[in-house]
């Protein structure tokens, strides 16, 4: 069990329970590598942090030490389908756009065809609006846009890329001011 805390409440963030207690329940299977769930389904493992953008000073969560936690646990799912790549983001702590990135790699194709996930995006700043560029450079077809994304970024990316955005609830982006 890694010991995490909230920045924002000052409680536990981590898992509750052992690595033996969830093996009892699941067939665990721990990899930082890409590990192929199917033919087409990736889990992608470890992210590679490339982007010089996503920054790491904005993640959520402290270790034991008092120091910001870097979520090298955070990952994602990549689909190939004729059409090119779908991927599903959690939080996005290691950036959106480094996941796709890795995604790529990955899966050896350029084209993504949808990206469905919390971005991790809270403000209008410098990473939101290079991510907004990164997608309409990379023209990604679809835009699902969920948890850890604010209501100000789900917007901006609406204005920005209206015809591609969707937005998975009304509910989910959340207003950074709560």
């Amino acid at each position: 069990m890694k010991y995490r805390v909230s920045k924002r409440t000052g409680k536990f963030a981590g898992l509750n329970q052992t690595k033996d207690e969830i093996n009892k329940k699941f067939n665990l299977i721990l990899t930082k590598e890409p590990y192929n769930l199917s033919d087409n389904i990736i889990f992608l493992g470890e992210i590679e942090r490339n982007n010089d953008f996503e920054k790491e000073d904005n993640l959520p969560s402290i270790d034991e030490m008092g120091k910001t936690y870097k979520h090298f646990d955070d990952s994602g799912i990549v689909i190939k389908i004729p059409k090119g790549i779908i991927v599903i983001s959690g939080c996005s702590h290691s950036g959106i756009c480094n996941i796709i990135e890795y995604a790529k790699k990955v899966t050896n194709m350029e084209k993504v065809f949808a990206v469905i996930g919390g971005f991790h995006l809270k403000e209008l700043n410098n990473q939101t609006n290079k991510t907004i560029d990164y997608f309409i450079n990379n023209n990604i077809e679809n835009i699902y846009l969920a948890h850890c994304t604010s209501d100000i970024v789900c917007e901006e990316f609406k204005k920005r890329i209206p015809k591609n955005v969707k937005i998975i609830s009304s509910d989910v982006c959340l207003n950074i001011d709560e």
